[in-house]
Parts: structure tokens; sequence; C-alpha cells
């Protein structure tokens, strides 16, 4: 990936309470140039495109939750914070 590049992120949220509609997409750009190596053991990723796997300084993060307020009314959140090397 070189910065600028940007990714179709697909969102599909289904099932008997809540949906999105079809085809929600969400474009994700790379914010600097990484290299991603898909392999039997998983995903790593690298800055420099020798270097894979290295533990991060910082890991990543998933949230997701609902709040509700008078102002906003009922909102649902996710939040993913990528890995700090």
């Amino acid at each position: 990936m070189r910065a600028g590049d940007v990714v179709p992120l697909d969102v599909t949220i289904g099932g008997d309470l809540v949906e999105a509609p079809a085809g929600t997409v969400i474009p994700l750009t790379a914010k600097r140039t990484f290299w991603l190596r898909v392999s039997k053991d998983g995903l790593t990723v690298s800055r420099d495109g020798e270097h894979f796997g290295v533990k991060p300084r910082t890991p990543g993060s998933f949230r997701a939750g609902v709040s509700a307020t008078r102002a906003r009314g009922v909102r649902a959140e996710v939040v993913v914070t990528t890995p700090q090397p």
C-alpha cells in the first residue's frame, strides 16, 4: 500500500434485529506506505517491506457500543485503532 491509496471496506451487518444497507462501503485511505504479507500463519504488516511481524509499541484496539442522549438520540459506535510501531 502506498500513501494515498484507497481501499474500499465492505461492511455487512445483518440479523433479525438490525441491518446496514446492502452494499455499504467505507473508503480507507493509507496514511503512509506499508506492506502486507499474507501467509498460512496469518497477516503481518511492515513499514519498510523487510521487517514483518514486529511487536508493536502500542497494540491496536477495537471497541463497539451503544449510547443515547437527548441531543443525538440512540447511536451505535465502532472504533478501530491500528497498532503503533
